[in-house]
């Protein structure tokens, strides 16, 4: 599993950083977690106030809007951002995804002081797998490298479980209350992980919940940030990189493992997403 669109930091007391309070609204691109470890803040999120203070953690998802009321001079706390999809093949080993979908109506929850421990834990651990990262490229130690790397993807993916953990024992008495238009979402978000080897088209998709193409393609928009092939394109990148990464399989074999008509179109349709051709980017990789 891929998650190098996973970005972490820390929050400190200044205005210069992501919650800097600007009598602005803006767009987030991608979802994420903040936690607040000191100080307090209020926030406007998708339309709803919060009050955050000390061990609050808030949840946010792609396309919501943020307008920061206010913050104390002394706010730290430690930021995340991430692509959905990155952490999406977890939510279902630790919740249903009807109350993931639920964060929408209780972004906000307590952590408990254990549930922090092992979060900052894992934070910490994260930033010297990274602080060795830097070093092993530096000195140009290529299979250090390669080898810490691996056990730092391990990190980010424990450490995403540990925060949708904490989420969730934080709001087990919350009542859910998801939409028609969730449901679409979350049978999408099903299907995806069922059929999107064999199943590239977004009508297929559609078909499967009985309602139009172009309803279904501006629910799941609206409530993700991202249309239906764009999820369907992303699952199946995934799947193509990671094959021509970590296996032996030929560029043939890899256009028929997923579906594709012919080694030519895979290669053309490879080369409009990522900017080069399968092999230019198995070369790539390999020189990292």
């Amino acid at each position: 599993m891929m998650l190098d669109n996973v970005l972490y930091e820390k929050i400190i007391g200044n205005s210069q950083d992501k919650l800097a309070v600007n009598n602005q609204i803006k767009r987030l691109s991608q979802g994420g977690m903040f936690i607040c470890l000191e100080g307090e803040a209020k926030i406007v999120l998708d339309e709803s106030i919060y009050d955050l203070k000390k061990n609050n953690m808030v949840i946010y998802f792609p396309y919501s809007t943020l307008k920061v009321l206010y913050r104390s001079d002394d706010l730290k706390g430690l930021m995340m951002a991430v692509e959905i999809e990155a952490v999406q093949p977890l939510l279902s080993k630790i919740t249903d995804l009807d109350s993931v979908l639920n964060i929408r109506q209780s972004p906000v929850t307590v952590l408990t002081k254990e549930g922090l421990e092992r979060i900052s834990s894992y934070i910490r651990l994260y930033e010297k797998h990274v602080e060795l990262s830097k070093h092993y490229a530096d000195k140009q130690l290529r299979r250090y490298w390669q080898l810490n790397n691996l056990q730092l993807e391990n990190v980010k993916v424990n450490l995403i479980l540990q925060l949708l953990l904490a989420y969730s024992s934080g709001n087990e008495g919350v009542k859910n209350t998801v939409d028609r238009r969730d449901e679409i979402v979350r049978k999408f978000l099903l299907d995806l992980r069922k059929f999107y080897i064999e199943q590239h088209e977004v009508s297929f998709y559609a078909n499967q919940q009985f309602i139009s193409m172009r309803y279904f393609s501006f629910v799941i928009k609206d409530r993700t940030g991202k249309t239906p092939s764009q999820w369907i394109t992303g699952a199946l990148l995934n799947d193509a990189k990671t094959m021509l990464t970590d296996s032996n399989f030929t560029v043939k074999e890899i256009a028929e493992k997923l579906y594709f008509p012919n080694q030519s179109y895979f290669g053309k349709w490879f080369k409009t997403h990522v900017g080069m051709g399968p092999l230019e980017f198995k070369r790539m990789e390999n020189l990292k």
